[in-house]
This record gives structure tokens, C-alpha cells and sequence, in this order.
């Protein structure tokens, strides 16, 4: 499968240029990694823009935890998971009273295994990710720990992706 990795900052048009991407293809499944919280009005309305934007065709599946277990009895031909933030705050916030190191692991193992269930399918991927490095460092540890986790955790995708993108107001630059 072929595996692309779109990162960007918040509000930069990285969602809407990995949906563009597979805007005309059948058989897509998009992986929502984000939780929805009915208290968090904001929130609720980002789902339901994302959703009214996405073609009725595409499956949807809400999932953050267990990834390639769901990816290896499904059978789409592509996939778009947004997003590895969602997924990666989840995982963290869920890690209370474990240290970031052992959040880091299972986070490496849980990838490694999504990796390897990807490179076992026909098709394409594509994986959305904030960019939060180029930001200022937060002045408390969850937020510090939040930023150096999904930092290691883009690069281990950026290194097994085949194409990486940086997207920045709207605008696409191929990386990889």
C-alpha cells in the first residue's frame, strides 16, 4: 500500500487536500481518530464540517486504539486516518500515571503493527498530522510531553511513509 503522510499546523487546509486526494475513488474508509464529547460544542462542529465535506460513499470508522487489528479485518482500498494528533493526545491522556517513555512504546508497537498491516494491502493511505514543533514550547508538562510525543511520533511515520506533504495556509509542498 502506498502510505502518505500530510502535516501541518493547525487550520492549514491539510484535511481538505487528503480528502481532495481520494475525492473520486471508491472503496474509502475514513479513520476518525478524534473522540467526540457532546459538552464540547467547538468540537461538535469541526466533526460535522469535516463529515458534510467527506463524499457520502466513504465508510466511517471512530477509532483511535487498536488500529491494525480493525485494519486487518477490513478490506477497503483506501484509507485515510485523520488524525495522528487526535490519536496520539488520546493515548496520553488515557497514560495518566505511566510515564511518556511507556506511552511512547505502546504508541511505537501500535504503529509498527499498522505499518505492517498497511504494507500487506493493495492501495493507498494517507495520514493526517498537526506539525507542532514549529510552535512555542508550552509552558506546562502535559503540553510539553504532548509536543516531543507527536514529534517522535510523525517522524516514525515520515520515515516509513512513501510520500510526505507539509501543508501551510492551503498551500502543498511534496517533502518526501
Amino acid at each position: 500500500m502506498e502510505i502518505n503522510l500530510v502535516i501541518g499546523g493547525a487550520k492549514s487546509g491539510k484535511s481538505a487536500f487528503a480528502e481532495k486526494q481520494l475525492a473520486e475513488e471508491d472503496q474509502v474508509c475514513y479513520v476518525a481518530t478524534g473522540m467526540l464529547f457532546s459538552d464540547d460544542t467547538e468540537w461538535l462542529e469541526k466533526v460535522q464540517h469535516h463529515q458534510k465535506r467527506r463524499p457520502a460513499s466513504w465508510g466511517t470508522q471512530e477509532q483511535y486504539r487498536d488500529l491494525a487489528l480493525w485494519l486487518e479485518k477490513n478490506n477497503y482500498q483506501h484509507y485515510l486516518i485523520d488524525s495522528v494528533t487526535s490519536m496520539t493526545s488520546q493515548w496520553l491522556l488515557e497514560g495518566e500515571g505511566e510515564t511518556r517513555v511507556m506511552i511512547e512504546q505502546d504508541l511505537k508497537k501500535e504503529w509498527q503493527e499498522i505499518f505492517r498491516v498497511l504494507n500487506s494491502k493493495e492501495g493507498t493511505c494517507w495520514i493526517v498530522t498537526d506539525e507542532v514543533g514549529l510552535s512555542l514550547v508550552p509552558d506546562y508538562q502535559l503540553g510539553r510531553d504532548f509536543r516531543d510525543l507527536l514529534g517522535q511520533v510523525n517522524q516514525w511515520i515520515a520515515e516509513e511513509a512513501d510520500r510526505v506533504y507539509l501543508v501551510i495556509a492551503g498551500l502543498v509542498q511534496e517533502l518526501k
